[in-house]
């Protein structure tokens, strides 16, 4: 039957526990993988890791949305990513990179560095704004981990709420209103589902890693300093994308991290905070190789929980939710949020 209603059920946590793995698998972009290409290309021998977090490529998140939300998502087939700098974080992506820029200018025993590694070291590092015209061309998709969340009710969803499971191994696309005519893979972040950080020593010691990484590639013999600039740079950036002020970490976000160059289109609305850009993402299948659709798809839902509403309105929420899957074409189950609040 489609959309099943379902009664009672704990709020689900949708991520399997310390699950992470290699964002190429999450997205099947290994044709597009900027990071890998570089270091091989650098380092001349086998493929080496970024020490980054890693995305993730399996479990279930949840979008909380209102009513108005959940009927556009449905009647699309759409998500929007938005600019980061017009989310509730006024400090997004910014707030990375001053951890970044941090981290580099209290690095202990600088006089033990070689002449190489200060070079490279500054010059990835020399102004902080050096890095932001890069972020007009990021977009985030905002989830939670779990699906029965009363930060996200009472700060998300508005009226009466949905949060919609999203299937994370199926993975999202830049849908083809916003592509150019032909689409080149933009080499700034490694689009994917990641699990946002929000402890400061967590993010200092992951800035930390990456820049010993970079240093230690330095030492193993003569490489070209100018790309292990742009090696240290990008890292940067795709750690700031998945860090976070510690004030939201009872969010539990997870995002989905989508970039694009000056060649891609932008859509705006009008947000709580004045105009917002944002590109529209779609569905895609296991056996698509591109980051780009050629077509609109359904989204890869897996269940739909409602928010919290009284016993007396709940069976005809359930009935009229069960109505508007099945007219879309989504068979999914419904639940009902097991928190008591109004």
């Amino acid at each position: 039957m489609r959309g099943q209603d379902c009664s009672g059920g704990q709020p689900r946590r949708g991520l399997p526990s310390g699950e992470v793995s290699d964002s190429r698998t999450a997205t099947g972009m290994m044709q597009y993988n900027f990071m890998y290409e570089i270091v091989t290309r650098i380092g001349g021998g086998p493929t080496r890791t970024l020490p980054l977090p890693r995305g993730i490529t399996r479990g279930t998140v949840y979008h909380y949305t209102n009513s108005s939300g959940l009927l556009g998502i449905l009647s699309t087939s759409t998500l929007w990513a938005s600019s980061p700098l017009s989310l509730n974080d006024l400090t997004e992506i910014e707030y990375g990179l001053d951890i970044a820029q941090e981290v580099w200018a209290s690095w202990p025993s600088r006089e033990g560095l070689s002449a190489s590694q200060l070079q490279v070291g500054d010059s990835a590092f020399e102004s902080p704004d050096s890095f932001l015209p890069t972020t007009d061309f990021v977009y985030l998709f905002c989830c939670c981990s779990t699906s029965d969340s009363l930060n996200q009710w009472r700060n998300y969803a508005g009226g009466q709420g949905f949060a919609l499971g999203l299937d994370v191994k199926q993975g999202l696309t830049i849908d083809p209103i916003n592509l150019p005519s032909d689409p080149t893979f933009p080499q700034y972040f490694l689009p994917g589902w990641y699990a946002v950080v929000y402890d400061p020593t967590r993010q200092r010691e992951h800035v930390a890693d990456l820049i010993r990484f970079v240093f230690d590639m330095i030492d193993e013999g003569d490489r070209a300093l100018t790309n292990l600039v742009a090696l240290l740079r990008f890292g940067v950036l795709s750690l700031a994308a998945q860090f976070k002020h510690p004030a939201f970490h009872a969010e539990e976000e997870v995002r989905f991290i989508a970039c694009t160059d000056s060649s891609f289109s932008e859509t705006f609305r009008v947000g709580p905070f004045g105009l917002v850009p944002y590109i529209h993402l779609t569905g895609r299948t296991d056996e698509e190789e591109s980051f780009f659709a050629t077509k609109n798809k359904p989204l890869p839902l897996t269940d739909l929980r409602l928010g919290p509403v009284n016993e007396q309105e709940k069976g005809l929420l359930l009935r009229a939710t069960s109505r508007l899957l099945r007219a879309h074409s989504y068979d999914i189950p419904i639940e009902p949020s097991n928190i008591p609040y109004r």
